[in-house]
């Protein structure tokens, strides 16, 4: 018994390990060598400032995204990263063929009392519904 709750301990220690918080807990140094999309999801889950940092010195974001992203709001032309650091429950829904838009990526958020799908086509924003 004691065998199989070593096994499942470190499973989950080894499958968290690029989770948003195991990121956060990383050093600065350590932070350089996360993908910029596994940063900006890790930062908008806690805000670390040592991850801002890092975002910051990477210049992924204008001003208006860091505005956006400190609101956790969205607005169209965004990138895509940015919407990432915004929105702390993101998840891509899927890709599909909008009359409005064309082939888009659709995120979408969960564990969220509002319907939100995000039209992201070319790593950029161009469009959103809220119900």
């Amino acid at each position: 018994m004691k065998r199989i709750s070593i096994v499942i301990w470190l499973m989950l220690i080894v499958g968290c390990a690029g989770s948003p918080l195991s990121i956060s807990m990383k050093s600065p140094e350590e932070l350089k060598t996360i993908p910029d999309e596994q940063l900006c999801d890790a930062y908008a889950s806690y805000k670390s400032q040592k991850i801002r940092n890092e975002l910051e010195t990477r210049e992924l974001f204008t001003d208006q995204e860091w505005r956006a992203i400190e609101k956790n709001d969205i607005f169209t032309g965004m990138s895509k990263k940015a919407l990432i650091a915004s929105r702390p429950n993101l998840y891509l829904t899927g890709i599909s063929n909008i009359a409005q838009y064309g082939m888009v990526e659709i995120y979408s958020e969960f564990a969220t009392t509002v319907s939100v799908y995000i039209y992201v086509q070319n790593d950029k924003v161009v469009g959103y519904q809220m119900f």
